[in-house]
């Protein structure tokens, strides 16, 4: 029997069926890592859907523009909103989707490699917690009750106690808006958002920052607001947020069963 060569249109046809489950392979991988990207920030921008300063009825958030306190003014908005029978205004941090969805990927990665529901578990914690809003300055309402904020921390000052349930009048509410960090009276516990770092366990995590580990003086305090502000201000140029990852390294065990964890589980 006579063997013909093959044509040159017959082995380009030969060619193509033998790579192409490589390239469909490769193919596959590519896409499946930009949807994983992709989904990641999609569930962020849904999760931030929840910060009722921003989309309640009524609520009116515009850019600052001016800086306040060594916040880029660009990254704040400032909101006047409704909760119930109350008003309040703050100011919140304009972090982008992407930027969060990085944060928690680095965090995942560095404290629980491996764990497939790190990334939307620690997306809950903050949702739950935090409303998936860091107030940098203000009045959050909180369940028809006040709370003033600096730097992502609920605090104290004494011409308005947390926790009550009547109207604050606005031009009150806009002088502390605005006061000094040293006018602050008092700071519980430093809890921070958008999830619930503890200063002990920042410093634990990164002794080497020397971060106070309590607020119980106002020397403790201005220090923990402060090393706050330059976490928040590195971790939006970084994309490594280490008051995230500080957090969840203190309750790995916890996250890895896909729970959100209290203050003192692990």
């Amino acid at each position: 029997m006579q063997h013909r060569m093959p044509t040159k249109c017959g082995f380009l046809a030969q060619l193509v069926r033998a790579l192409l489950p490589v390239l469909l392979l490769a193919s596959f991988h590519d896409v499946t890592a930009a949807a994983g990207d992709g989904g990641h920030i999609q569930a962020v921008k849904q999760a931030q859907k929840s910060a009722y300063v921003i989309f309640s009825a009524g609520s009116l958030c515009v850019p600052l523009r001016e800086d306040f306190q060594g916040w880029p003014g660009a990254s704040l908005l400032e909101c006047t909103y409704k909760q119930g029978s109350l008003e309040g205004i703050a100011y919140l941090l304009d972090v982008k989707a992407g930027t969060i969805s990085s944060w928690i990927e680095g965090a995942c990665d560095e404290r629980l490699p491996g764990a497939g529901r790190c990334f939307a578990t620690v997306l809950k914690c903050a949702r739950n917690n935090s409303g998936m809003m860091f107030a940098v300055s203000g009045n959050i309402i909180e369940n028809g009750r006040n709370y003033f904020f600096r730097n992502g921390m609920t605090v104290s000052f004494n011409e308005a106690p947390n926790g009550t349930t009547s109207a604050i009048p606005l031009n009150l509410q806009k002088a502390l808006l605005v006061a000094p960090n040293t006018q602050i009276s008092g700071i519980k516990t430093g809890l921070t958002r958008f999830w619930r770092t503890l200063p002990s366990q920042f410093a634990g995590a990164y002794p080497d920052a020397q971060a106070p580990r309590v607020v119980g003086t106002q020397a403790q305090r201005l220090a923990w607001l402060s090393f706050v502000q330059a976490e928040i201000l590195a971790a939006e140029k970084t994309g490594k947020n280490r008051l995230l990852s500080s957090w969840l390294s203190a309750h790995r065990k916890t996250v890895a069963l896909g729970n959100c964890p209290g203050d003192d589980d692990p």
